[in-house]
């Protein structure tokens, strides 16, 4: 049965609060991890065109869903894809910190992410906002404060590629991240809750406006300020096979990673861990997860590239992908008035994820960018071979 969060109070300071949750539940490995990689291949510029469109897209989400009846009636026509979502995130962050935080850590450098972890279950399960996400929040600003004081800006070096491949590289880009940060947004449960706790759409636009335009984008700003030095003490680590020196100002940045990727693990485990059944996609998702981090630093490097970026780029397949093509195809057709896709759609969808997947491929893990507006396209058109309308009502049972 689908049911949504009972209406919370409409008040600047409860828009607010959820702006803090938003921001919070989105700082994702993605946005403190991925900007690392792109300056590194393609300078600056690179990051803007992350940025632009994580920040509006995610934003837009306040202003396209009108009610929080349309939000509630999207859970229920596509609440598997929602769950999926949801799991392969929680895979995602387990990944990402067992291959670069954990093996860094004692026990006692873990143990608060685990107190976050609960904390931020806990929270979700009773309000759908609250003190955790405000924490966390400051937490990661007071990383970030200690870190800039210690090592100021430091951003990673680009590689040296020619003026010309660096601007098709760039532009090819674009569209890419258009396309996921458009539409991924709409399969995250966390951001259906807030929606559906904002009464009005004017306190949807405030939470969502200044929780993506404001305060998540100063935690982006904050990945470009420490890329330089992550991605150093990365390669240090998978070279020398130990830790970061003591004295690196990345254990600012490893507090800030972990308390937020706790965060955004627990809230969606809480999101789709509703029984025993749903429980075991949890721990499923966390074993997977955990084995991927075990491959990567036990194998080190695929060729030349370390063995955990190569998953890390295969994990953002989904977010850049296969996550966007199902609401491009599947959602789309009957935004306002949302169905369960038919099967038509569903096969569509996969036909086309199947043919975009080899270029997307040779454009992240092969390096040849501009074979990704390729992909991108394929997608785009595919969403013609469905047609609109509906078929009936949703049934919320």
């Amino acid at each position: 049965m689908t049911t949504s969060p009972p209406a919370a109070r409409s008040s600047v300071l409860n828009d607010l609060l959820r702006a803090t949750f938003l921001a919070s539940s989105w700082t994702w490995v993605i946005g403190m991890f991925l900007p690392v990689l792109l300056v590194r291949e393609y300078g600056v510029w690179a990051w803007v065109i992350f940025a632009i469109p994580n920040c509006v897209g995610a934003a837009a989400m306040g202003w396209t869903l009108r009610t929080r009846e349309q939000s509630v009636a999207m859970v229920a026509a596509h609440g598997t894809a929602c769950r999926v979502f949801s799991l392969v995130t929680i895979a995602f962050h387990v990944f990402v910190v067992g291959w670069i935080i954990l093996p860094w850590m004692s026990a006692y450098g873990w143990l608060p992410g685990v107190f976050m972890f609960v904390f931020a279950l806990l929270t979700m399960r009773t309000s759908g906002v609250g003190i955790a996400a405000v924490l966390t929040y400051i937490y990661s600003l007071m990383c970030a404060a200690l870190f800039l004081s210690n090592a100021g800006v430091n951003i990673v070096k680009p590689d040296a590629l020619p003026p010309g491949a660096l601007a098709m590289a760039l532009i090819a880009l674009v569209p890419v991240c258009v396309f996921g940060f458009a539409l991924n947004p709409y399969l995250d449960l966390t951001f259906h809750a807030a929606r559906q706790a904002s009464t009005t759409p004017r306190g949807a636009k405030i939470a969502f406006g200044v929780g993506f335009c404001v305060l998540f984008f100063a935690m982006i700003c904050f990945t470009l300020a420490y890329s330089g030095v992550l991605w150093r003490d990365i390669v240090f680590s998978a070279v020398n096979g130990r830790p970061p020196p003591a004295e690196s100002a990345v254990w600012f940045v490893v507090g800030h990673m972990l308390f937020q990727a706790a965060f955004t693990s627990g809230i969606h485990t809480a999101s789709v861990a509703t029984s025993a059944k749903a429980w075991l996609g949890v721990i499923v998702a966390i074993a997977l997860g955990a084995g991927g981090a075990w491959w990567a630093n036990r194998t080190v490097y695929r060729g030349e590239m370390l063995a955990g970026e190569l998953l890390y780029r295969l994990f953002m397949s989904f977010y850049g992908l296969i996550f966007p093509a199902y609401a491009w195809i599947c959602m789309f057709p009957s935004w306002r008035n949302p169905i369960r896709p038919t099967r038509r759609a569903m096969i569509v969808f996969l036909i086309a994820a199947a043919l975009a997947a080899p270029f997307y491929a040779m454009a992240f893990i092969g390096g040849r960018m501009p074979w990704a507006m390729a992909g991108v396209l394929i997608v785009l058109l595919a969403r013609f071979a469905v047609p609109a309308g509906r078929r009936g009502p949703v049934d919320s049972a």
